[in-house]
């Protein structure tokens, strides 16, 4: 192949790369952290780059010109730059004591190879992140920084040797937001970008209409410093930044568990002090459109000594609540406003903060029911809106690539042959095998209502955060002790953690007050309460499931499963989790799923039609 066209998120968290092959109306996609399986990995994406060579066949010797859209433009003044710098070193310090203390424990969650390369992350090395050190005060040219520039062109000129490297930078928020309307369904939508900091922004609105997009709005980023005795902290000025702050202040990790304060807020009460402050910390400006955040307010009401002393008399759990909350109530009525203002029912989310399903289901009850969210609402998104930028910049229309909105289900990942998972089977010694072929998905429900656990392991595996039937663990919902059980014993995770459900589409209307055909898991729903005590490890506590509506187009095989196991049980319903051990990244390779099957107490793991179970002592 003599040109590439590549999307990526080369600095910072989250490093991966999307490539499009528009000739052939193919893509790929994966995130470093799959291949390290150190979740939301910042090492420079040349594994993942070598991935894509490896799934499309490429000599990269022989490629001749290789396009190269970062999802970041830096096109701010010096100041947010230099500000942008503090933050790097920040995380640094953060890095060094998170390393050390990776050494002093065990090896359960990273092998030697990802402290090695977390090592080489923290000294600098030519691919390096912190050697770099984002020195971003540096000259500016045009929408690029010249030392940036340099690195990325070193390391893409080590991997295509011979080859033209051509680099481009694009607007955060514009990333996102491509990314959103192009996997949506939409000719003609709002795009609601949501995230903790962009290009100076961490929020913007766009129309698109037919393949044209207008910037209508923006809401500002600016980063506040927030000490204590022992820590700096850095974060942003931002409804997504406070999130990120309050996750590490209950002992979170930032940028990785939010999550865990959704799931925690639903044990909460959120009408307490922390809540009250939190609402004096932004505005919805009618006149600009634009969510805007008082810093002054947010460096006195986020000091961490004076959240620190409220911790003392608020719970956790009522912490929580009031961060939720507070997003919730900021983001429902601007969005409100945005809707009203411009007439168009149609909505995108994207961005980091987007993956928080409670709000998306306010959103969908409470403002628009024309919904879509990117599967990929994070970075790894951003770089699959600067692929498809790229190509818009290169001379490619709207219906040039329209086709990528046929690919209505995110498996865009690395797939294993029958014949390779079955040569890896065989070098283990504790694993006993049978070949059930394509009868799998009927024979696993069995197990599934017997009460068995287990993962399946098939097909591409999926982009984004979501596990969607190719890398999950499955279970049977109507067990209650299920839930705590699979926490404890198998993911290894707090036990206030929900567990989401996959269900068959045709039982939408039966089992929910309100839902639409969700099929990415990012919006929650309100199961009818007739059905809590029937499917108890499908909900949270407050009623909601995190949903995958599954019709046979989608997956044919993972839809036979769930066909049986109705006409086992009344229900097609059956608990979905990623397939992974907590701390670890969702599996991508045969040698993953093995290693995190024995690692664990699943009863069986099914991969690529294989049946495969321990050998008993």
């Amino acid at each position: 192949m003599e040109t590439l066209h590549l999307g990526i998120k080369f600095a910072g968290h989250d490093s991966c790369v999307f490539a499009v092959f528009p000739s052939e109306k193919d893509i790929f996609g994966i995130a470093t952290e799959r291949l390290t399986r150190y979740k939301h990995d910042n090492l420079y994406p040349i594994s993942a780059v070598r991935k894509v060579l490896s799934y499309k066949n490429i000599d990269p010797k022989k490629t001749k010109k290789v396009f190269v859209s970062n999802c970041f433009a830096f096109q701010k003044d010096e100041y947010f730059l230099s500000k942008r710098y503090e933050i790097q070193l920040a995380e640094r310090k953060h890095f060094k004591a998170e390393f050390k203390n990776d050494l002093k424990n065990s090896l359960e969650n990273h092998s030697r190879l990802n402290l090695f390369q977390k090592f080489v992350n923290l000294i600098g090395s030519p691919f390096g992140l912190f050697k770099l050190g984002m020195k971003i005060k540096g000259k500016i040219i045009g929408n690029k920084i010249e030392k940036v520039d340099k690195i990325i062109k070193r390391v893409f000129q080590k991997i295509f040797p011979n080859a033209e490297i051509i680099i481009n930078h694009y607007d955060h928020e514009l990333c996102h937001a491509i990314s959103s309307y192009y996997t949506s369904p939409f000719e003609r939508a709002i795009l609601f970008t949501y995230d903790g900091w962009g290009d100076g922004d961490f929020s913007k609105v766009y129309l698109a209409d037919n393949g044209k997009l207008e910037l209508k709005t923006r809401s500002l980023y600016s980063p506040i410093n927030l000490s204590s005795d022992t820590k700096k902290y850095t974060t942003g000025c931002s409804i997504g930044g406070i999130y990120t702050y309050f996750t590490e202040i209950l002992g979170f990790q930032p940028e990785s568990d939010e999550g865990k304060v959704e799931a925690l807020a639903a044990y909460g009460d959120w009408n307490n002090e922390i809540y009250s402050n939190l609402m004096k910390l932004a505005k919805i400006n009618e006149t600009k459109l634009s969510i805007d955040m008082d810093k002054d307010a947010a460096e006195k009401y986020l000091d961490y000594n004076n959240i620190k002393k409220l911790l003392e008399s608020i719970k956790k759990e009522d912490v929580a609540a009031a961060v939720q909350k507070f997003l919730e109530n900021i983001t429902i009525p601007y969005l409100k406003l945005i809707i009203n203002k411009f007439n168009i029912k149609n909505l995108c989310l994207s961005g980091g903060v987007a993956a928080n399903v409670i709000m998306n289901l306010r959103i969908f009850e409470e403002v628009t029911d024309k919904l879509h969210i990117v599967p990929a609402m994070a970075d790894d998104g951003a770089a699959q809106g600067a692929a498809i930028l790229q190509l818009l910049d290169n001379g490619y229309n709207y219906n040039d690539i329209a086709w990528l909105k046929n690919k209505t289900m995110p498996y865009y990942g690395t797939s294993y042959s029958k014949k390779e998972v079955l040569g890896y089977l065989n070098e283990k010694e504790r694993l006993v095998i049978e070949d059930w072929s394509d009868q799998w998905p009927e024979k696993m429900a069995e197990l599934v209502v017997q009460g068995k656990i287990g993962a399946i392991f098939q097909g591409k595996m999926e982009w984004g955060p979501r596990a969607l039937g190719n890398r999950s663990i499955v279970a049977d919902p109507r067990r209650p002790e299920f839930r705590e059980l699979i926490n404890k014993e198998i993911k290894k995770r707090p036990l206030f953690q929900p567990f989401c459900p996959s269900i068959l589409a045709e039982e939408k209307d039966r089992l929910f007050e309100k839902a639409y055909l969700n099929k990415h898991m990012t919006c929650a729903f309100r199961m009818k309460k007739e059905f809590w005590n029937i499917l108890p490890s499908a909900i949270h506590i407050d009623g909601t499931a995190r949903v995958q509506f599954v019709e046979e187009v989608d997956n044919p095989l993972y839809f036979r499963l769930l066909k049986k196991i109705k006409e086992l049980t009344g229900y097609g319903v059956v608990i979905n989790t990623s397939f992974n051990k907590h701390g670890r990244t969702i599996v991508e390779s045969p040698k993953d799923a093995i290693t995190d099957f024995l690692d664990t107490d699943m009863d069986y793991l099914i991969m690529e039609g294989y049946y495969i179970t321990k050998l008993k002592n």
